[in-house]
């Protein structure tokens, strides 16, 4: 490690020591950071001046900047694979031109099943979509789908390869105006190509084989995947080995959600994310919302000892932003090894997890307001709801996101419990016996992401923002955030255990493994 960010790091192992106590609520400082649209409140961080110049130097030794300009320029900065890390490129005005043809020909295709047109490579209009991928081929486009209404065809989402997904996504679908799309970046994804094995099944049955391959559309970056598919050549789309599973919805991985929106939307999807990377790009040191947000989440996790991190959408069509951030961060920095193959020795990547306010808050908000266990928190904010929606509604889901952000900081001490029960009308000795129960210990740190409204552009600029954040966070801890070794050894491991099971070789499964297969065995006639 570089002497000068080996000192920022010591310095700020030493100052999470002793982290700043937090203050009453009157006496915080209103903290803003503001970028492509979207405004970063981190008045409640367990901040003060002095943690923010040690997170300034860590930036600045860690040369952040160069290594944006290296990424963005296309170097292979993912060293592992041996690949570049080009999936901004999906957006920019000055893609390459394969990218640019591309990204027409499936918004084209989109569009005109957008608007319920007769295409002749499918011969009548499409009403329904079957999206079957899984990961990042699926997490993206089905969060992308949920946020962002649109007025094309409906969309569902089949991942699992358990046979009672695609059973129940497939009941009460008309197979002669249904669209299969099968989305597998290497066209070998044991669960997307069983799922549209059933499901081409399912329209065959229905339509003959003729019409079915054209109900049938294939992303990949094999091209190969749609021959073996008997895909049309003009329902085949391509995406490129230089982009990520968990970085590729930008793509024709998301042409069903493209069709459901139209692309005028979708383009904007795509400038919101790209007005982010020119910021990233362009802007230096905490002044980066990227790179704030990336050290303030390393700090909290730090000086808090904290082993989560929790986010919350306080706007239902964003209930699926946490499982898409679970698999962008933690797939990308759940590791143990540096760039340089040495073993880590302080901890990476926590556990990312939340849900949907208000929901949440009658479920594990308990935990975190008194719970044992420190949990840094983002909210996500929208301050206008969509047209035709209860105004009145929406203040007050403003005002539960508020309330909640207020209670994790500011807490509750004995005196206080006390007081508020005996100005209740309780008794002295029953106020006293009680008090202790109402103890909330306080200082959780939340960041508040607040956008003007949920549109196309603000979702894509959010979604960038964590990409670059993640990114960040990667590059401080020294490890590489675009490879993904510890899936790939799960697969291994599924491959060797079904050869066991379907007894196609003499591969001994350790005794629980093999246990589990006799009893299934046994089961099965």
């Amino acid at each position: 490690m570089h002497p000068e960010l080996n000192a920022a790091w010591q310095k700020l192992t030493d100052l999470s020591e002793h982290p700043p106590p937090h203050n009453a609520l009157d006496n915080l400082a209103v903290r803003h950071l503001a970028a492509a649209g979207l405004t970063l409140d981190y008045s409640k961080a367990r901040i003060d001046n002095a943690t923010l110049d040690v997170l300034a130097a860590l930036a600045d030794a860690a040369e952040l900047d160069k290594k944006f300009q290296a990424m963005f320029a296309g170097e292979q900065i993912n060293h592992t694979e041996k690949r570049a890390v080009l999936h901004p490129r999906l957006r920019a005005d000055n893609a390459p031109a394969e990218v640019i043809n591309e990204l027409d020909r499936f918004l084209d295709f989109a569009e005109r099943l957008h608007n319920a047109e007769c295409l002749d490579s499918i011969g009548h209009p499409i009403k329904t979509i079957v999206h079957i991928g899984i990961g990042g081929s699926y997490l993206g486009p089905k969060l992308l789908y949920e946020s962002l209404p649109g007025q094309g065809p409906d969309c569902r989402f089949v991942a699992n390869i358990d046979p009672a997904a695609i059973h129940e996504t497939l009941v009460g679908l008309d197979p002669a105006s249904t669209l299969i799309v099968s989305v597998s970046k290497s066209g070998a994804t044991t669960e997307t190509l069983e799922n549209t094995r059933l499901a081409m099944n399912w329209l065959t049955a229905s339509l003959g084989s003729t019409q079915a391959i054209r109900q049938q559309v294939v992303v990949s970056a094999n091209p190969d995947a749609a021959v073996k598919l008997n895909c049309q050549p003009e329902h085949a789309f391509l995406i490129w080995d230089w982009v990520g599973g968990r970085y590729s919805l930008w793509s024709a991985v998301s042409v069903s959600v493209a069709a459901s929106l139209g692309a005028e939307n979708f383009r904007d999807l795509l400038a919101g994310a790209q007005a982010m990377d020119q910021h990233v790009k362009d802007t230096v040191g905490l002044s980066n919302i990227a790179v704030l947000l990336a050290t303030l989440h390393i700090w909290h996790t730090m000086a808090l000892s904290a082993q989560s991190h929790c986010v919350v959408a306080y706007q239902h069509r964003l209930r699926s932003l946490p499982a898409y951030l679970q698999q962008l961060v933690m797939e990308s920095n759940g590791k143990s090894t540096a760039m340089s193959g040495a073993s880590l020795k302080r901890p990476t990547e926590v556990i990312w997890w939340g849900g949907e306010g208000t929901n949440d808050q009658h479920s594990y908000f308990q935990l975190l307001l008194q719970g044992m266990q420190p949990t840094p928190a983002d909210f996500i904010l929208c301050l206008e709801p969509f047209a035709g929606e209860d105004p009145s509604m929406h203040q007050q889901l403003i005002a539960h996101c508020l309330g909640q952000s207020r209670a994790l900081w500011q807490g509750r001490d004995l005196e206080q419990s006390r007081a508020e029960l005996t100005a209740g009308g309780m008794n002295g000795l029953q106020a006293d016996a009680l008090a202790p129960h109402l103890i909330v210990p306080g200082g959780q740190p939340s960041n508040i992401i607040i956008m003007p409204r949920l549109s196309a552009f603000s979702l894509g600029a959010l979604l960038s923002l964590y990409e670059h954040m993640t990114a960040v966070s990667g590059w401080l801890w020294g490890i590489n955030s675009f490879d993904q070794w510890g899936v790939e050894l799960g697969k291994i491991n599924f491959r060797q255990v079904l050869a066991a099971m379907q007894q196609a070789n003499n591969i001994r499964l350790d005794p629980p493994s093999e246990a589990i297969r006799k009893l299934m065995l046994e089961q099965i006639p």
